[in-house]
């Protein structure tokens, strides 16, 4: 593994982090209920995505019972300077369907203002696996998602799970969500009755 060349902060804290996240990286070669995961074969890892302390790459899985299930979205966490008194960096790689994240950013406080030094890397992940199980809709960074969110949840959930299928790295530990067609099903069957109404008005 690279040095922790980069750091001005607290090297003996971060070290202690970052062996915990391994722990816990480690953990998930045996367990299927975990929140997040090495990217790649654990062994593999340490010497490629977990190779640079400072900028490393890991999955975060799809909570079970959220659109984001069945999935394994890729996460890039960056450790920039004044470590833990600044938070580190952390985007995704992998798209996902979510308000509180556009493009690659992320809209969550504990990666602003509200971090705080107490906070290690491995909670700091399960910070955003929570965020996919509850979704800001009040305060979203991408506003069409976040209206769809609050005003049409089936529509959205619909969107993220398909969405969640075509991008994100399938987990063979757990299931898709499924979508009720019958929803939809009923919503095409009320336009189709609308319009067979209306052509029967003009055939009058």
């Amino acid at each position: 593994m690279s040095s922790k060349k980069g750091i001005t902060g607290n090297k003996q804290r971060f070290t202690k982090d970052f062996n915990e996240l391994l722990m816990e990286l480690q953990k998930g070669t045996t367990s299927s209920d975990v929140a997040y995961e090495s990217d790649g074969n654990f062994d593999t890892a340490l010497e490629h995505s977990l190779k640079n302390m400072t900028n490393f790459t890991i999955l975060l899985r799809g909570p079970a019972d959220t659109p984001y299930s069945g999935g394994k979205f890729r996460l890039r966490v960056e450790i920039v300077g004044d470590y833990p008194w600044k938070a580190p960096v952390v985007t995704f790689e992998t798209e996902i369907y979510h308000p509180n994240v556009r493009g690659k950013t992320i809209c969550l406080d504990t990666l602003g203002s509200n971090w705080s030094p107490v906070l290690t890397l491995s909670q700091l992940i399960l910070t955003i696996s929570a965020l996919l199980c509850n979704p800001n809709g009040s305060d979203p960074l991408s506003a069409n998602v976040g209206a769809e969110f609050r005003d049409n949840y089936q529509q959205f959930k619909k969107n993220a799970i398909e969405h969640t299928m075509k991008h994100a790295i399938k987990d063979e530990r757990r299931d898709y969500m499924k979508i009720d067609k019958t929803l939809f099903d009923k919503k095409s069957k009320v336009l189709s009755k609308k319009k067979d109404y209306a052509d029967e008005e003009d055939d009058e």
